[in-house]
């Protein structure tokens, strides 16, 4: 079955020649999480990456990339206004890119969630605010772009990022909405709720808003109902890992296509909706900012660290009283909505 990569292998046609398909939006989203300041375009960091000028900390980033500068559909794509924005104060984890894919049509890429403490806090705060700081941020780049390189634009993002394109499209003033030519979603997050200005918004895009998640998705079934439209792709990774764009599976210019997601994601997007129906929002926010404040004193921000989970477990067993009764009421609500879903499978 055919990779990410052999796609770009295999993709000999110019963006002139063949416009934008999910596969190259997903493929640009995917290159937000790289550092490509380095050079003007793929090309050169192919060149550089060869001439040991350019080190990567992952093997699939380096193949990744001199893939893509070795390829005639992405070898002379250039990139412009790199915008970043990290501030555990505010609670924001932001960055975004602006691709050239032909004369005038552009691809604004959002990135996802990063492993720290400050990424993940902003992406879990979704699930009790109607708004946060990157879906501002993200709007205002995109206004800031369609002023400064006039022409079209896809919107995409992979995670978090999906989210914010999402965000931008529908929260445009409809004139630029019409400059909009696709809008992509890779494995992010829905919406707490939509206003009615985005409800509308949403129905003049139907057509143009893509989501697609893999079979075992976690993420981007959070905050997404039953009604939910997405297209399920096949990975070739297990559970949580298939969140890695790299892994998921392609055949000609498009994904490898489920009917369905998995049984246990398809739980797991039953028990949050469950549970973010009927916990109390200031409780979800309780507990996620208890856990924040207590990776800010000691200092720590990246999530996946051993001493990260032993600081987790320090800090719970050391909690007062109050802060225990927050964490167990959240838990045990997470775990009524858990139960009154397996009741209600049993039921039907």
């Amino acid at each position: 079955m055919a990779s990410i990569l052999d796609y770009i292998k295999n993709t000999p046609q110019t963006f002139n020649q063949k416009p934008l398909n999910p596969i190259d939006a997903l493929i640009l989203c995917q290159a937000t999480y790289l550092d490509l300041t380095v050079a003007p375009n793929f090309e050169q960091v192919a060149k550089l990456i060869k001439n040991g000028k350019q080190s990567l900390n992952k093997k699939e980033y380096v193949d990744f990339l001199l893939a893509l500068g070795k390829s005639p559909r992405f070898c002379k794509v250039s990139w412009c206004a790199l915008q970043q924005d990290f501030n555990p104060d505010e609670e924001i984890q932001f960055k975004a890119l602006t691709f050239r894919i032909s004369t005038d049509t552009y691809f604004i890429a959002y990135q996802g969630t990063t492993p720290t403490f400050t990424g993940w806090k902003e992406s879990l705060n979704l699930s009790f605010k109607i708004e946060i700081p990157s879906q501002i941020s993200a709007l205002k780049y995109f206004q800031k772009i369609i002023h400064a390189y006039p022409g079209h634009y896809y919107l995409g993002g992979h995670s978090k990022g999906g989210n914010l394109a999402f965000y931008t499209a529908l929260n445009a003033p409809a004139f630029h909405q019409g400059l909009i030519i696709e809008i992509y979603n890779f494995d992010g997050p829905g919406f707490l709720r939509l206003s009615q200005k985005e409800q509308r918004a949403h129905q003049r895009l139907k057509n143009q808003l893509h989501k697609y998640i893999p079979q075992d998705s976690l993420f981007g079934i959070m905050l997404e109902n039953d009604t939910s439209e997405f297209i399920v792709v096949k990975s070739s990774a297990i559970g949580v890992f298939q969140h890695n764009l790299l892994t998921w599976k392609v055949t000609g210019t498009n994904f490898q296509t489920n009917p369905q997601t998995s049984s246990l994601s398809q739980l797991s997007q039953e028990t949050l909706q469950e549970f973010v129906k009927h916990s109390d929002p200031k409780l979800r926010a309780k507990a996620l900012n208890l856990l924040y404040q207590i990776t800010k004193q000691k200092e720590q921000n990246q999530v996946l660290s051993p001493q990260n989970i032993l600081l987790f477990i320090a800090a719970v067993l050391a909690s007062n009283r109050q802060e225990r009764q927050v964490w167990e009421q959240y838990l045990q609500e997470l775990y009524t909505a858990y139960k009154t879903v397996i009741t209600k499978r049993k039921q039907h």
